[in-house]
């Protein structure tokens, strides 16, 4: 998928701390670990979500830095 696509996808996204971290990537902006992991989230969940809910994925290797996740035990 090409950069314009990519950013097109973005412009119907609500908005989140992932989303503008994302479309940061996406312009060759540097990201700090956090907002990395905030734009991975946006992206694996179609640019709807940036982890403010738990994606339930138990095989994401983001899983422990992921904000929102469930507690265990």
């Amino acid at each position: 998928m090409k950069l314009e696509d990519r950013v097109r996808l973005l412009d119907g996204a609500p908005k989140s701390r992932g989303k503008t971290s994302l479309s940061g990537h996406f312009i060759g902006e540097r990201l700090t670990q956090r907002q990395a992991i905030l734009a991975k989230c946006c992206d694996c969940m179609c640019y709807r979500v940036d982890g403010r809910i738990d994606c339930r994925m138990p095989h994401c290797p983001l899983s422990p830095f992921r904000p929102y996740r469930e507690k265990t035990g």
